[in-house]
C-alpha cells in the first residue's frame, strides 16, 4: 500500500470543530481531534508521520517557508 500526504500552511483565527455535518463513516473514522503545540508534538506518544514532524512544522510556524515544496518522508 503507498500513502501520500499533503500538508498546507494556513493561518486562521482560533476555533472549535464542529462536527455537526459529518456523515456516518466520519464519525466512525475519527476519534478525535487535538491541537498541538510543537513541544507537544515533540512529547507525543503516538506515531507520527513523518517521524520529524515537529521540526518540519517548527521554522513553519515561524514564518520561514521553503522557496519550493518540501518532499517528506520518502
Amino acid at each position: 500500500m503507498r500513502q501520500v500526504e499533503s500538508y498546507y500552511v494556513v493561518r486562521a483565527a482560533a476555533f472549535e470543530v464542529d462536527t455537526a455535518n459529518q456523515e456516518e463513516l466520519e464519525r466512525g473514522f475519527l476519534a478525535g481531534y487535538a491541537w498541538f503545540s510543537i513541544d507537544e508534538l515533540r512529547q507525543h506518544r503516538e506515531t507520527l508521520v513523518p517521524a520529524n514532524f515537529a521540526d518540519l512544522l517548527e521554522p513553519l510556524i515561524a514564518g520561514r517557508y521553503p522557496a519550493e515544496p518540501m518532499t517528506v518522508g520518502v
